[in-house]
């Protein structure tokens, strides 16, 4: 099976390790988003949907979690020819795998994502396979969609990803302005996590989180973090609000410029006048 190695990032902003009641949250956009792929397992390396097509050809670090990539096929629809990457998720997760690409060669500037889960049994050119589609999109890739299927080869701490299938550009809707509050409260617990802060980073979490988690163990994420992307920021954040309760999709980049970790429909909770992270 498909091994995904997350970095402490994905452990400590979203304690993925302990359950949580608020996996149901909506699905937030930043600043759009298509649904996840189904889990059926594929028969075909064609997607059904129409547009052109496209192959796109990528390796991947487990120890980083990071990799490259490059366009073989749609490189002009598209209109990025390689770039880097971040692959985050897991098998159990909502989304499954995703890989977060980063343009650095073609006209659009920005970032898009494909969410993917392995099906065991499907068939494809790959040891591991399964459905991808179009999970979010920033920048100048906004309006994109396409669906395919994605297939892996794992060798040792790395593997080579193949993802053909069809894509296209549709009109782009009118994004919501997230939410000010959830806005000011996110940036301040993620500049904590990076700045070495163990209280404030803590005080962003929600008080049902901190009954699960050990503090002297946030406390320890928090020292790593700071060591190892001192200075990062946060950008494209999107939320969908239900009551006291939000999805919230945001990207963290290092103090290089680089992609750290996207968070894509993060639970968080409204209570003493804040809003706090409630993933755990």
């Amino acid at each position: 099976m498909y091994r995904v190695r997350a970095l402490l990032l994905a452990i400590a902003l979203a304690a993925t390790a302990c359950s949580s009641d608020s996996d149901t949250a909506a699905e937030a956009e930043s600043p759009t988003t298509t649904e996840e792929p189904a889990a059926e397992a594929p028969t075909t390396t064609e997607a059904e949907t129409g547009g052109e097509s496209i192959v796109i050809e990528s390796d991947v670090d487990f120890e980083s979690s990071t990799g490259a990539f490059v366009v073989d096929e749609g490189a002009e629809l598209l209109g990025c020819s390689s770039g880097s990457l971040v692959q985050r998720g897991g098998l159990q997760g909502p989304h499954g795998v995703t890989n977060t690409f980063m343009c650095e060669d073609g006209d659009r500037q920005g970032t898009f994502t494909f969410a993917w889960k392995i099906v065991d049994g499907a068939k494809g050119p790959g040891t591991d396979n399964g459905n991808w589609s179009v999970l979010a999109t920033t920048g100048d890739f906004a309006g994109l969609t396409g669906d395919g299927l994605g297939s892996g080869v794992v060798e040792g701490e790395a593997a080579t990803m193949s993802f053909p299938g069809m894509i296209s550009y549709g009109p782009v809707g009118a994004t919501a302005e997230a939410d000010p509050a959830i806005v000011t409260d996110l940036t301040a617990y993620v500049v904590a996590f990076f700045t070495d802060d163990t209280e404030g980073a803590w005080n962003g979490v929600s008080a049902r989180c901190q009954d699960i988690l050990e503090k002297e163990t946030h406390d320890g994420w928090v020292a790593e973090l700071t060591l190892e992307a001192p200075g990062a920021t946060v950008t494209d954040i999107g939320t969908v609000i239900d009551g006291d309760t939000a999805a919230v999709t945001y990207y963290v980049f290092d103090d290089a410029g680089t992609l750290y970790s996207p968070y894509f429909a993060q639970p968080w909770i409204f209570s003493d006048g804040n809003w706090h992270q409630d993933n755990c």
